[in-house]
């Protein structure tokens, strides 16, 4: 009995520590925030042409942004346009922090032709590093994007 118990402690154990994403837990600050977002192809489970090396979300200290090259999908959302892939182009628009019931993330607004489009990305711990987490249609089974901090040392694919 003794036994089953110290294999059930060390099972659970070994659940924790293998799980590396945080989702939302993240108390970010927000200077860190600002700068070149690229996709992390490691962690990432979108269609390749949403982690083309042209892609980047561009955070600005003036709550400004930019999404580079994202493909359409993000900004149509409806079950026909969910998973267009064909790049966006430059789409700018405005962000902030939001924090809902302890989950942090990043309230964005953008500004397409003749609308905005609201939209709220999680931020997500991986690895202990912070990523910004977008889901391409409606979570659950659909994909999602993580961005990593350009240039951060030991990030894959990094540029």
């Amino acid at each position: 009995m003794k036994l089953q118990r110290i294999i059930g402690v060390g099972l659970v154990l070994l659940l924790i520590a293998g799980c590396d994403v945080q989702n939302g837990n993240v108390s970010p600050n927000e200077k860190n925030l600002i700068g070149t977002w690229v996709p992390d192809r490691q962690h990432s489970n979108c269609p390749p042409s949403w982690m083309a090396a042209n892609v980047a979300l561009v955070i600005k200290a003036d709550g400004l942004c930019e999404a580079r090259n994202f493909g359409k999908g993000l900004f149509e959302r409806s079950y026909t346009h969910d998973q267009d892939t064909s790049p966006q182009g430059v789409v700018n628009g405005s962000w902030r922090l939001r924090n809902d019931g302890g989950k942090w993330g990043i309230a964005f607004q953008w500004k397409l032709v003749g609308r905005t489009f609201d939209y709220e990305a999680s931020l997500v711990e991986i690895s202990n590093k912070t990523e910004i987490e977008f889901w391409i249609g409606y979570p659950d089974p659909y994909p999602r994007l993580l961005l990593q901090k350009a240039g951060v040392a030991g990030s894959p694919g990094q540029r």
